[in-house]
């Protein structure tokens, strides 16, 4: 594998991956404020 498919594939893998924190964090804060009221 050459550098620049391995640096595209880890920025897929980040974005992705950051995608995911950002989802579960909003899932999360919404699931606290629905257990608040």
């Amino acid at each position: 594998m050459n550098p620049l498919c391995l640096m595209v594939c880890n920025a897929k893998i980040c974005t992705s991956y950051s995608l995911v924190k950002v989802f579960m964090s909003l899932f999360y804060a919404s699931f606290m404020v629905d257990s608040k009221f």
